[in-house]
């Protein structure tokens, strides 16, 4: 990054149409050209890699909450206990006690289906059948289970429909099982194959191919077919995509850290900006000894200049880059001076660097004048500490009254917890 007197690199940066770009506008004098970018980009590479691990992290609990189901426990246990067309798992917690001895524990019960007589077969497989009948009317359709969890079972050399031309009606063949119990079944459809037909027989092909692929151990590596039933087959490997939820905390966690890289420069900036201002009263006082030893503000500007090269202070950065302008520009260090404070914002430098100015060849009457603006400096700040003194007490009010309240519950809780 580099200063904003004659570079217009970061003026170019910060003049955007933003409320928070304009908010660094006003602290742009506290970028220093002697920062080392590749410290800067390591900073960012640095937040870069927090933030991708943070959203790593993130992603890895949603997944594992998402897929566990977290650890809720339902009160109404009826809807889990009701007996469905296919056997599952369910998760619940047991509360025993037993003279006085309690155990909470979780337990995971199988729910079986309803155990089917003979009578409820034929009523169950009577019902798929009507129910067929209505569903072949608007074309073949192969589902796996009918109503009341009826398992069907088709025949698959009857359903791969590719080549057929025209209408006409085929017999199909299907097997209804419903617990021990099974029937044969024979459903007619009008079959007048079309683009969604075709569809259809392809999935169901498909489905197929897959399962002869898999039953396939013959051979060092599988052999994948390159036609079947007159369709032309080609493979290819699936990519693998991110989860939805993932990608949305992604896009999440970057728009955030996007909006709040702002923020971050502005708190550097103005902790800068407080660093510089708090330095001001102990500059100026070595200002008053250097200017009592018979310098003039010139040169006492550059002797503590020259004294303060490894100070990374603010203020004396400041200086350094102020001293580079005035080389650059051929101009005084006082002048210079000046026109910083001005673009600074900051009225106690603005103040002092106008001191310097006006009597900048006096020096006996400068160090009068710097040390009645020092006196100025220190009772404002004795009396900006009081005030805060005063207003961090009110805010430690609030916690205390948060902690007592916690106390109260804590104290309660078990009076409530046996009533």
């Amino acid at each position: 990054m580099r200063h904003a007197l004659g570079h217009k690199n970061y003026e170019d940066r910060s003049v955007t149409a933003s409320a928070k770009q304009s908010k660094l506008a006003a602290y742009k004098w506290l970028v220093f050209s002697d920062e080392d970018a590749r410290s800067a980009r390591r900073k960012r590479t640095v937040t870069a890699a927090a933030a991708a691990g943070a959203v790593l992290a993130a992603s890895v609990i949603a997944f594992l909450f998402i897929h566990t189901g977290g650890n809720n426990v339902s009160e109404d246990i009826a809807p889990l206990l009701e007996r469905g067309d296919s056997g599952k798992d369910v998760e619940l917690l047991l509360h025993m006690d037993y003279n006085g001895h309690v155990l909470d524990r979780e337990i995971s019960i199988s729910v079986l289906p309803e155990r089917i007589d003979a009578e409820k077969a034929d009523v169950l497989f009577d019902a798929c059948e009507t129910w067929l009948s209505e569903e072949l009317k608007n074309g073949p359709v192969f589902p796996k289970t009918g109503p009341g969890g009826v398992a069907l079972t088709w025949q698959e050399e009857q359903i791969d429909c590719l080549g057929i031309d025209g209408p006409t009606d085929v017999v199909l063949t299907v097997q209804l099982g419903a617990g021990e119990y099974t029937r044969v079944s024979e459903v007619t459809v009008n079959f007048d194959p079309g683009a969604e037909d075709y569809e259809k027989s392809l999935a169901l092909l498909s489905e197929r191919l897959g399962e002869d692929l898999s039953s396939d151990a013959e051979g060092e590596a599988l052999s994948l077919p390159s036609d079947a039933e007159g369709a032309s087959l080609t493979w290819s490997a699936v990519k693998k995509q991110a989860p939805a939820y993932i990608i949305a905390i992604g896009a999440f966690a970057a728009a955030f850290i996007w909006l709040s890289k702002d923020d971050a420069a502005e708190r550097r900036l103005k902790k800068r900006r407080s660093m510089l201002e708090a330095e001001l009263p102990n500059m100026i006082f070595r200002m008053m000894l250097l200017l009592n030893a018979g310098l003039i503000a010139e040169s006492a500007f550059a002797k503590i200049t020259e004294q303060s090269q490894e100070d990374k202070n603010p203020l004396y950065r400041a200086f350094r880059d102020i001293k580079m302008s005035a080389e650059k520009k051929n101009t005084s260090f006082v002048n210079e001076l000046h026109s910083f404070a001005k673009a600074s914002d900051s009225a106690d430098l603005l103040r002092f660097a106008s001191l310097a100015a006006e009597h900048a060849g006096s020096g006996a009457e400068l160090a009068g004048k710097l040390e009645q603006e020092r006196d100025r400096m220190w009772n404002f700040r004795v009396t900006s500490a009081k005030a805060k003194i005063k207003e961090a007490e009110t805010k430690l009010c609030f916690p205390l009254v948060l902690l007592l309240l916690a106390l109260i519950i804590i104290t309660a809780a078990p009076s409530f917890m046996n009533m």
